[in-house]
């Protein structure tokens, strides 16, 4: 017998090729057990590997979950998050090596495998090439403004625009946006006591809210993925001018994760791709874990999206919408609470919150705005200066305030338009005055009478406000409570849609309940109209036998009378 494993594999392979060789030419017979004493090899090991078995130092080791493609694949996404600068943790890798079981789990019946806790570590002892680096903790100040590594940054962003040809309309920043949608702010007021303590009522509803937005360097802006700590979708959320395209998804703690990334990109690349302008789209986002999963890399580089990371901690002064769009997008939030909270509402709750996002999108999302975002960070036009040059003296990259302040405030200061009766009043008090030589006090009696006409007319308008107001949501919450659908994501269109079936459905069941209602109450009707009847025939029936048998009992009696006077 051969001296080792090695020396018997390469015997056993001479033993397979002449047996090969024996069937192709057909001449004799093929006996696997004389040609395993021939070369004097084991007989069974030699059938098994004829039959196309592998050597064990070819085949996987059964102890291994990847298969050697799967952990190839995972050797490229680890170079795809290199090049995109985005650190990878081990928890991250043992994350996608899960994944790719549960991609070539087939069995529905039983769980998926996943990996051990050591995994990783033999991972990279079968592969060399992947290194463990200890990430050294830097301050953010020397991290965010050294003037070199932005430098570096600017200029691997332009080689990317360069290479792929890509154009400023598709250039594109998505990033986050979280809302503690009842809190409003501090503001100033106008009083005649300066000296009271100025309070506005409000629920304080703490509750977070998240909206995934998405500008281009040209001003564009798709809708958002709004994601709302919940675990079913209600109509409530819809009963309002939302665009019907507005992407609602719920998760236990309202934050994205990386399913809700994966839906948002094929999100956004549908809504994307009929405003393409080149071959390519290039998406600058932040180093989010969930931006960094390999489910969401694979569907940009199958869509032609080129992903761009910013450096860590440089969103404050790389990233288009932190600098320019979401501080107007708060301020407009906050305005939207203080409005609702003077017309009555006591809760801004998230049904009150979806029903004012349209409106704040309107006010926030200016071209204009959109465009500072990109000028301020030097990535359109192209100007690493106007960054480069402030890391030495910070600069506050808010948006200046013609950016966003209103041309005329939302809470206007003089008084609505004066109803034509007041005029009336006011041009008839001075014709008497003018006509009429008036005694000091009726002239005071008749300024004191527009005064108060005037003063009253503005708490009238103030009130039916505030009715109408309440009355609105009164109506927005009558059906906040009804279900649309549990877990998952829904535009806002398709919410309407299924919220618009129900009801349809409830008032044909409605329906359905009158009309069998109505069929009783003819049924009854019919039945105690015939009881009437029948009644009545009764009692006309007795009241004939009793005509009739009195009538017998007078004959009778006739007969008697005669035969008496007979006698």
């Amino acid at each position: 017998m051969p001296a080792s494993y090695k020396e018997e594999e390469e015997l056993i392979l001479d033993a397979v090729e002449e047996a090969q060789a024996i069937v192709a030419s057909g001449e004799i017979k093929l006996n696997l057990s004389a040609l395993a004493r021939k070369y004097k090899v084991d007989a069974q090991r030699l059938a098994r590997r004829y039959a196309g078995g592998e050597s064990k130092s070819t085949r996987a080791p059964t102890n291994r979950k990847l298969t050697e493609l799967q952990e190839k694949a995972l050797l490229e996404y680890i170079a795809i998050l290199d090049r995109l600068e985005i650190s990878a943790r081990m928890s991250l890798i043992q994350a996608s090596a899960d994944q790719l079981l549960r991609d070539a789990h087939q069995d529905s019946n039983t769980t998926p495998p996943v990996v051990g806790k050591n995994w990783v570590k033999n991972f990279m002892k079968r592969h060399p090439q992947v290194h463990r680096v200890k990430q050294k903790p830097r301050e953010i100040s020397r991290m965010t403004q050294d003037r070199e590594n932005l430098s570096w940054w600017f200029k691997k962003l332009e080689n990317v625009v360069k290479k792929q040809g890509i154009l400023p309309d598709d250039i594109w920043n998505v990033d986050e946006i979280g809302f503690r949608i009842g809190i409003g702010k501090s503001q100033w007021i106008i009083t005649l006591c300066p000296s009271r303590e100025a309070h506005l009522a409000s629920e304080t509803n703490r509750e977070t809210l998240t909206c995934i937005e998405a500008v281009s360097a040209v001003g564009a802006h798709i809708s958002p993925m709004v994601i709302i700590s919940a675990n079913q979708h209600t109509e409530g959320w819809v009963k309002n001018d939302l665009p019907g395209d507005t992407l609602l998804a719920v998760s236990e703690n309202g934050y994205t994760d990386d399913i809700l990334a994966l839906k948002w990109i094929k999100h956004f690349d549908e809504r994307t791709k009929g405003m393409t302008k080149g071959s390519k789209r290039l998406l600058i986002f932040d180093g989010h874990g969930s931006h960094c999963t390999k489910q969401f890399l694979e569907h940009c580089d199958a869509n032609q999206i080129v992903p761009f990371s910013l450096p860590p901690h440089s969103s404050h002064i790389l990233q288009p919408l932190d600098v320019s769009v979401f501080q107007p997008y708060k301020h407009w939030h906050k305005e939207a609470i203080d409005a609702a909270t003077r017309t009555g509402c006591t809760n801004f709750n998230r049904v009150e919150f979806l029903s004012a996002l349209a409106s704040i999108r309107k006010q926030t999302m200016k071209t204009n705005t959109i465009k500072t975002g990109f000028r301020r960070t030097g990535i359109h036009p192209f100007n690493p200066e106007i960054v480069l040059s402030t890391f030495a003296a910070p600069e506050d990259f808010a948006p200046a305030a013609e950016d966003f302040v209103p041309s005329t405030p939302a809470q206007s200061s003089s008084p609505p338009a004066t109803p034509q009766t007041i005029r009336t009043l006011s041009r008839s008090a001075h014709k008497i005055q003018e006509r009429y030589d008036l005694s000091p006090t009726m002239a005071k009696y008749i300024r004191g009478s527009l005064q108060q006409v005037q003063t009253g007319n503005l708490a009238v308008e103030a009130l039916e406000k505030q009715t109408a107001a309440q009355q609105e949501r009164n109506k927005k919450n009558e059906r906040a409570r009804k279900v649309v659908q549990s877990g998952g994501v829904l535009y806002a269109e398709e919410a309407r849609e299924i919220a618009q079936e129900k009801l349809d459905q409830e008032q044909k069941e409605e329906e359905r309940r009158e009309w069998v209602k109505f069929k009783k109450d003819v049924k009854k009707r019919k039945s105690e109209g015939w009881h009437k009847i029948h009644v009545e025939a009764r009692r006309e029936a007795k009241r004939r036998r009793r005509i009739a048998d009195r009538r017998q009992d007078d004959e009778e009696e006739n007969v008697e009378f005669a035969d008496a006077d007979e006698e």
